[in-house]
């Protein structure tokens, strides 16, 4: 039951995105020759976009196991302290990345470097 209601919000998502899609192009083929609308159309294209952008995200992540956790292991490897440097980087974006998503990051434990940087995470 769970599943299909999941299911059915999915479906809402995307028949939503339809409609917009299709009032936006209305819009635009009223205002042909209106240029004070233009600026109007392009910030509900780029909110389409965005919408769209987040329904695919959904869609990558839809199969059995994606909604539950992940471990991610970052390890500089050899390189010394750029190897370690890069490491860190990573780490900082895939945390930025989880944040901006809404999604809760962990770090369980970590090796700082030497001098600077990550040894692992």
């Amino acid at each position: 039951m769970r599943r299909l209601a999941e299911q059915k919000k999915v479906v809402h998502r995307w028949r939503e995105l339809e409609k917009r899609v299709a009032d936006t192009a209305e819009l635009i083929s009223l205002a042909e020759g209106d240029a004070s609308l233009r600026l109007d159309i392009q910030s509900e294209i780029d909110k389409l976009t965005s919408y769209l952008d987040e329904l695919e995200l959904e869609r990558a992540f839809s199969s059995e196991y994606d909604a539950r956790n992940a471990i991610l292991a970052i390890h500089a490897g050899a390189g010394g302290t750029e190897s370690q440097d890069w490491a860190e980087m990573l780490m900082r974006m895939y945390l930025r990345w989880a944040e901006r998503r809404g999604y809760k990051a962990e770090i369980l434990d970590i090796s700082p470097g030497e001098e600077a940087g990550i040894k692992s995470v």
